[in-house]
């Protein structure tokens, strides 16, 4: 579907729990994306993993934007915990054609005010990568540059966000002869009072 004006209205965007018919849908994503579907297929019918489908209203019907997903448990208590309504924000990804018209921000509206009111969060946790990365055409080649923050990092600490442990290697990226390589991640956090209800 294209859009009928130039520039998409955030205040439009709204989103979907999605139901099987949709799994293709965000299996097409993650891959759009180039994160894979592994934990897509482990997580998919986790109760503890409620993905969503982001959509707009467009001309010609309504377009699927992009997904993300809230995690309310985790192996990792500081990460997403029910006992201290911890929730992660996971998968956020909107398409690159809409990418930089602001449906991003007002994606993270949806999630964190979701997180707070449908999902009882005091803590909204995230990660993303620590470093500046490129991650060549298919997957062949990789690299960080640790003197230069990921470029989502500043976006993210003018929402509120803080880091609160250490960075590590998590993010995989197969390369050749590499299968295992990890790219750094960050690990940031905001209270709930933070966020500023409905946008």
């Amino acid at each position: 579907m294209t859009l009928t004006t130039d520039k998409p209205d955030p205040n439009q965007l709204s989103y979907r729990i999605p139901t099987e018919k949709d799994y293709p849908l965000l299996v097409q994503f993650r891959r759009e994306c180039g994160w894979g579907i592994p934990k897509l297929e482990s997580k998919w019918k986790d109760p503890n993993w409620v993905y969503c489908v982001f959509e707009l209203p467009t001309g010609e019907g309504v377009d699927d934007v992009g997904m993300a997903c809230w995690v309310l448990e985790d192996e990792d208590p500081d990460t997403a915990s029910r006992v201290t309504n911890t929730v992660y924000l996971g998968s956020l990804f909107i398409r690159e054609k809409y990418q930089g018209t602001g449906l991003g921000t007002k994606a993270m509206d949806l999630l964190e005010n979701a997180a707070v009111e449908q999902y009882h969060a005091k803590w909204i946790t995230l990660d993303t990568t620590a470093y500046r990365s490129e991650v060549a055409l298919h997957g062949r080649e990789a690299s960080e540059d640790p003197t230069r923050p990921g470029k989502s990092v500043a976006w993210y600490k003018a929402r509120g966000y803080a880091q609160y442990k250490e960075n590590r290697p998590t993010f995989p990226v197969a390369l050749p002869g590499k299968p295992d390589h990890l790219l750094t991640a960050m690990f940031l956090r905001k209270p709930a009072s933070l966020v500023p209800g409905d946008k």
